[in-house]
């Protein structure tokens, strides 16, 4: 559903086969979810996709800005000008809800099954991990493994990945000054504790260590700073 101002549009023109009325100035079209064509090309071929370009807000968007991924053409059909990922952090969960649906179907329509299935079981993990450890670090698991999946077709979408939520969630902490990013470490991704030390990538990713004490490494959280969980299982929103 969309209400859009139509002072300077062919109404007839614009929605040659939508239903709609005309209230005032403004015109309210009611019309089930669609992907633009050349979105629907992107998923045919496998590549990322931004989800943040088939919500309504990008749709309506595209009547206000030149500059947007979408336009309408003389038959009134909506067009992607181009695949633009800068904006695919700032999308809202309910509307990245919605998207996540629309391309499960377009997905299982071009791949078969079994990969739209794959898709389904990652929305799901997308949709605990936004309840347990926050929007933010969901959605960047969530981009970060349909990167890998556009560059890898086997990449195995279903269920969740620790270690790749393990990195995600110490990056998110990086951000934050609790866990500065460790200059002098050989891994570019290693952060420094409280204490001076390292924070230890076993204990991170699973709340245990081989080494034991004997780890010259810090066993805690590198986001809420809890000694008894690593980062991977932090349920406090980053």
């Amino acid at each position: 559903m969309l209400w859009i101002h139509v002072d300077s549009i062919s109404v007839r023109s614009l929605v040659p086969s939508n239903k709609f009325t005309l209230s005032k100035h403004y015109l309210l079209i009611v019309a089930p979810a669609v992907i633009p064509p050349k979105v629907d090309e992107a998923v045919r071929q496998y590549k990322y996709i931004p989800y943040i370009s088939i919500t309504p807000a990008a749709h309506l968007y595209a009547f206000r800005s030149s500059k947007e991924t979408f336009s309408f053409n003389s038959q009134g059909i909506l067009t992607a000008k181009g695949l633009d990922c800068s904006r695919e952090r700032s999308i809202r969960f309910h509307e990245w809800l919605t998207a996540s649906r629309i391309v499960e179907e377009r997905v299982a329509f071009h791949h078969g099954a079994s990969r739209g299935a794959a898709f389904a079981s990652h929305h799901r993990v997308i949709s605990d991990l936004a309840s347990s450890h926050g929007w933010d670090i969901a959605q960047e698991y969530n981009i970060s493994q349909r990167e890998l999946a556009a560059q890898n077709p086997a990449h195995d979408l279903t269920g969740l990945d620790m270690s790749a939520l393990t990195l995600v969630a110490t990056q998110a902490a990086a951000r934050k000054t609790l866990a500065p990013l460790a200059t002098s470490a050989k891994s570019r991704h290693a952060l420094t504790a409280p204490n001076g030390k390292h924070f230890c990538f076993n204990w991170a990713k699973s709340a245990a260590c081989s080494f034991g004490n004997n780890c010259t490494n810090f066993h805690g959280c590198s986001i809420c700073g809890d000694p008894g969980h690593g980062a991977g299982t932090c349920n406090q929103r980053a």
